[in-house]
Order: C-alpha cells, then structure tokens, then sequence
C-alpha cells in the first residue's frame, strides 16, 4: 500500500503558541474594536467558540464587523486562517499524488462558473482536485449552489469519499461540512448577513483555509474586480491577491493570483442551472469564448505551477505529441496549429472496428469538404500498435480510406505519450501460434480546435452525418483563446 501523505498535521502552518486562559468573547471584541491586535491565542480561543457553540450569533457578528472595520494583520490573518483550518479534520492523500494536487479558488463574481468547468479539465490531464468550495455571498452565485440545482447532487463527502472520487474521477467539488473545515462555514454564513462579505482578511482565511487541509502542490486564486465582483475596484482586489499570495507562502502553500475584470457577467448565462448547462458547453468545446479563455488561461497557469508543464503556454495547450508521419516526416501538434483536425486512435491489423470507424471519419470529412466556405478538416490516425505498424505499413493502409488521412507512429514511448495526453487506453492482447495479437483499445473520434484543444469526441455510436453537424457548429462558435504567433 501506497505510504499516506498527511498534510492533516498542518506543519507548514506555523507553530501554535500555547493558548493563555480563556480570554471572553466581549473582551476579545472589545479589543479589536478599538484597533488592537488580537494573538494567536486569541484568535483560537474566538475559533473554539464558534466551533463549540459557545458563542453567540451576535457575538459573532460583532467580532466580524470589528475585523471589517479596524483589519487585521498579516500575521493576524494567518494564525486565522490557521485556526479555521484546524476546526475540522485535515485529508490524508497518497505520497503518490503530492505533484498532481492542485485547486482554483475564485473570489465570486456574476456569471462566474469556471470551477465547474476546470475541475474536470484539470483531472483529464492528471491532475487531482480536491475543491473544497463556497455558496453564494452577497450579489455573486456560489459554487455549491449552482451545483445544487442538478436533481440529486449533494456537496456534501466525508473525506473517505473525496478520496475515492478523486482516485476514479480525479476531482470533486465540496462544501465545507462538520468534518471539513466547520468554523469557517458558520463565519462564511455569517459573513453574508452581516455586511463583512468584502473584508481583505476575513476572505484571506475563508479562502486559504479551506485549501491549507487540501494538501496542494499549487493553488491559483482568481481575484476579480469590477460591478459584477466583490470588489469595484482592481486597487481592491490587488491588495487582496497581494495578501492570498503572501499569507499562502507563510503556510507553506505555493500561490499565485490572477487579476480578472469583471463588470459584466462571465459567459452568456446568468442562473445557477443555466450556468450548469453553460459549463457543459464549453466543456463540449461550444462555450462562449470568454469563458473558455479564463478557463484556458488559470488551468495552464496551474499545470505550470504544479509542475506538470514546463510554461503556462504548454500547460494551456495539453496534448502534444512527437511522431512520424506515413511519409516519415516528423509531427508534432504544432504542426496543426491553424486547422480542425479529426483524430482516432487504432491499429491496422484491426479486423473491423477501426476500419469501420476510419470509414466514418472519412465520410464526415467528406461531408464538411463539400460545404463551400467550411474551412477543411485534417483527419488522422495514430497507430497503438508501433511494434507492427512502422512508416511504411501506415502508408499502405491510410490509402485506403482519405487521400488526407496522415498515420502516425512512433516508437513504443511515443505512441505511450502521445495516448496518454488523450486518454486512450490499449494493451495487446495474447500472441496466437502465428504470433499474431488482437490490441484492445479506447474507441473514440476526437475534435481538435485550430487552438490545438481538445473540442469534442464522438463514440462508436455517433454517425458521420452526426459528427459533421457536430463539426459544423463547433466551427460556427470558435473563437481562439491562444495568444497570436508571428
């Protein structure tokens, strides 16, 4: 068994100074109403307090709007944040993952659904994503909440289950809970009816505490400003990501923050159910171009953060590959950069199903070629069976089919690569007495973006004609979320 990382113990939180006697909660208000500084020790006692119910609502509202009004240190907000993320239980991860646990936090704006979209982005390309996300505050939708409104799902996972959904899913996307990090759901809560909602520190625990249980290896916070954020204005919301950035590093957490204008909603889709089928959209490759930008951008950023690309342009453009072609030239996804491009995945000892599915493709290549005005589509064909299918056995067989078509192959590590950075999955099969073998592989035609992303897929059971009218509109809706080349 896989030797647990426990990032519960919380050491690169910092030391916790033994706590004084209990000081009382009107003492600790008092304090911080009249501009002084609270200790570590005082903070966890207030901390105690809401977590064993000790204090009272008003109690609570009046310690808020005392930090609304007279802010709190850096180091103030840091032993905060520690102590919200003591409340509860920290998640215990496998040392395995470490690289791969990575997490977005947004400070909320109207419109703003990109967690729902990147949380699965990330987890296709290796990534874990243990969101431990929040509810609406203020005029801005939550998370949680637009996910509520699909019949049947519920946000709340003890971690037993997070971890099982980030081993077969690779993310999840919670609300805090009774385990989870519960004091900063009773002051997230509170903050919403008591008009704290835009206070620096009180945001900067909220938000750092929930990911310091996570157990991340980077952590990108998406700060907006502008009329439909929190914040108005970009001086605002800088202060804030100068703070997420510098209490994260004293927690041992690696952060960076983005900047996002936002004075008018994100996407075209306002509603907690409408944003739901808007995220499904653009995860379909159809969202609206601001949308799938933003989300492009803060999940290369991450990849990059994380270590898993090598820069953020590499990490927003996942999926490169280092072939040959059937005419031995050298391939790689740049050379598609400008094109629609069809991909499949197979093997030319396939007795069937590949070359039905190559049939198909073909076809609805064919079909997108006789629309006047329709730019053309590159269809291709990487082999999973390198051993068997070199140059010149590719060439024999994609005549067969397109006079465009282009093999690919490689050797065994390139064609492993190549497949990985889609998820394909292929094993051979048993050697017969002939040393023949059958590979079982993914079935799956996969769109291509002249961005060079992955748009859409289209199983066994759609038809050409389907998949060119899937094409079509795909073509109709894109906009390039890639910096221009020149």
């Amino acid at each position: 068994m896989a030797a647990a990382w426990a990032p519960g113990d919380l050491a690169g939180l910092g030391s916790q100074e033994a706590p004084p006697g209990p000081t009382p909660l009107p003492e600790l208000i008092g304090r911080k109403r009249d501009g002084q500084r609270l200790s570590e020790g005082h903070i966890q006692g207030f901390v105690r307090a809401v977590v064993d119910g000790s204090a009272q609502g008003t109690q609570i509202g009046a310690m808020l709007m005392a930090i609304r009004l007279r802010g709190m240190d850096l180091d103030e907000t840091a032993a905060l944040t520690r102590a919200l993320a003591r409340s509860g239980q920290q998640l215990e991860w496998p040392e395995a993952w470490r690289q791969q646990l990575v997490d977005k936090h947004s400070t909320g704006g109207v419109g703003d659904k990109v967690s729902l979209v990147l949380a699965p982005a990330l987890a296709a390309c290796g990534c874990k994503v243990p969101m431990i996300s929040g509810r609406g505050l203020g005029h801005t939708g939550g998370t949680l909440d637009k996910l509520e409104s699909i019949p049947g799902f519920t946000v709340i996972q003890s971690p037993e289950q997070m971890r099982g959904l980030l081993e077969h899913v690779g993310c999840c996307i919670v609300g805090q809970s009774q385990r989870l990090v519960p004091a900063d759901g009773a002051l997230y809560a509170a903050r919403d009816v008591t008009a704290t909602v835009d206070s620096l520190p009180l945001i900067t625990a909220s938000i750092l505490s929930k990911k310091a249980v996570e157990g991340l290896s980077a952590l990108v916070v998406d700060v907006k400003f502008g009329e439909a954020a929190v914040f108005p204005s970009r001086a605002q919301a800088r202060e804030l990501a100068e703070a997420l950035v510098g209490v994260g590093a004293g927690l041992g957490l690696r952060v960076a923050a983005a900047l996002t204008a936002m004075d008018k909603p994100l996407g075209r889709s306002v509603g907690h159910s409408l944003e739901v089928e808007e995220a499904l959209l653009c995860m379909d490759g159809a969202g609206p171009p601001d949308l799938r930008d933003l989300v492009t951008r803060l999940g290369g950023a991450l990849l990059w953060l994380s270590g898993m690309a090598e820069a953020q342009a590499e990490g927003a453009a996942r999926g490169d590959f280092s072939l040959l072609d059937h005419l031995g030239r050298a391939r790689s996804k740049a050379d598609f950069r400008g094109q629609w491009v069809l991909l499949y995945f197979g093997f030319t000892h396939c007795p069937d199903i590949c070359p039905d599915e190559l049939e198909k493709l073909a076809r609805a290549v064919r079909l997108l070629d006789a629309e006047p005005g329709l730019p053309p589509v590159q269809p291709v064909f990487v082999t999973v069976d390198p051993e068997r299918d070199d140059v010149a056995a590719m060439a024999r067989y994609v005549r067969d089919f397109h006079p465009r078509l282009l093999g690919l192959t490689g050797s065994a590590e390139q064609v492993a690569r190549a497949s990985r950075s889609y998820r394909v999955y292929y094993q051979a099969g048993p050697r017969d007495a002939d040393q023949d073998y059958i590979v079982d592989h993914s079935v799956a035609i996969y769109l291509l973006s002249p961005d060079g992303l992955f748009t859409d897929y289209y199983g066994r059971a759609r038809s050409a004609e389907q998949i060119a009218d899937s094409v079509r509109r795909h073509m109709a809706a894109f906009r390039s979320v890639l910096p221009e080349t020149h």
